[in-house]
């Protein structure tokens, strides 16, 4: 079994990126992507939030006809010293028996081995070597800085077109190449869920509407930061762990609810929910990168929120959530309250953002 461990940071990915991961499924078992640089955004080197790489990733792996239950992508964070950057990359090397390390990185990793006498059990493979295709995400940053569509289609992978538009990720490419997007806090990296449910019910005079409700819970009163506070389904994100992976392992830890990931090749991602009678179709929406420091406890740190919101009846998950602290309640009433953390502002973009039905 053989599996190749190909590390970049993809900001975006452009077609030459595809052509090295098609070259590497097709000689190899299995293909592992160290998407770098997971907690860096809105700056001229780091324009975009890692999970919209990995999105553009994977959806032009699969337009180029990719097998992608043979790709696997883990986050990798930024470090200050190499030592500790080189030592979770050992990490996911043993996680995943890699056997070939793929980086055109000569100066920030091969130079640095060479420098240091550190020699690794891998056999190293040059990507450029696998692709003609001569461009670099630079120049694909350049372009759309300069709003050059001709050049940007000419290098940019199908997912990266796709899906730009999709995460407002032309003005947000514009800010971080001006180095005024927005950055994550250092601390802990954390995500939180605003859950909201809409229910179709009659005013006094017969008229049709929404009332909408939100998950969340009171916070144990022992905790460090914001104790009995009302607070939204929530956790740190784990070593490796993509921002998605980690919203929907708190969402199953906190509350019961069974959340499948069955597409995250476009944005909104779609989720299968698991409620007390049936499986239900929705959609997890990233709402916003939150960076408030004041805000953001004694572990400091910026948090990544997303927004599920359905339509149905607000018992449908009574049974699941029995004996938990988490409850459906109306979403006024909890903004009324308060929340922890920045979860009120999260709970208020997130009910702005809604479509209202009649």
């Amino acid at each position: 079994m053989t599996t190749a461990l190909f590390i970049g940071r993809f900001a975006p990915s452009h077609k030459g990126h595809i052509d090295v991961i098609m070259h590497l499924l097709d000689n190899f078992d299995n293909v592992v992507i160290g998407l770098g640089s997971c907690y860096e955004a809105g700056s001229s080197r780091h324009p975009l939030l890692a999970v919209f790489r990995e999105k553009m990733l994977l959806l032009s792996i699969q337009e180029r006809g990719g097998d992608l239950s043979r790709v696997k992508v883990v986050y990798l964070e930024d470090h200050p010293k190499f030592e500790d950057w080189l030592s979770d990359v050992l990490e996911v090397c043993n996680l995943f028996n890699v056997t070939h390390f793929i980086t055109g990185n000569k100066e920030e990793i091969l130079d640095v081995l060479s420098t240091k006498n550190i020699n690794l059990p891998f056999k190293f493979i040059n990507p450029e070597l696998t692709s003609n295709f001569s461009f670099h995400a630079t120049e694909l940053r350049n372009a759309i800085r300069d709003g050059d569509f001709q050049k940007m289609k000419e290098i940019a992978s199908y997912g990266t077109l796709m899906l730009m538009g999709n995460v407002d990720g032309l003005n947000g490419m514009r800010l971080a190449l001006e180095n005024s997007g927005r950055l994550f806090n250092v601390g802990r990296q954390t995500v939180d869920l605003v859950f909201t449910l809409q229910e179709r019910a009659l005013s006094t005079t017969g008229d049709a509407h929404y009332d909408t409700y939100v998950l969340c819970g009171y916070r144990p009163k022992d905790k460090e930061d914001y104790p009995n506070f009302l607070g939204l389904v929530g956790d740190m994100i784990n070593k490796f762990e993509s921002p998605i992976s980690a919203v929907l392992r708190a969402l199953k830890q906190r509350t019961n609810i069974d959340a499948t990931l069955e597409m995250n090749t476009t944005e909104p991602a779609i989720l299968t929910l698991k409620t007390d009678n049936k499986p239900v179709l929705a959609e997890l929406k990233f709402l916003e990168l939150y960076t408030d420091k004041q805000h953001s406890g004694s572990h400091g740190g910026s948090s990544q929120a997303f927004h599920i919101n359905i339509v149905g009846e607000r018992n449908m998950f009574d049974n699941i959530l029995k004996k938990g602290r988490f409850s459906f309640m109306p979403a006024e009433k909890a903004l009324e309250i308060g929340l922890a953390y920045q979860q009120t502002e999260m709970l208020a973009d997130a009910l702005n953002k809604l479509k209202h039905y009649a």
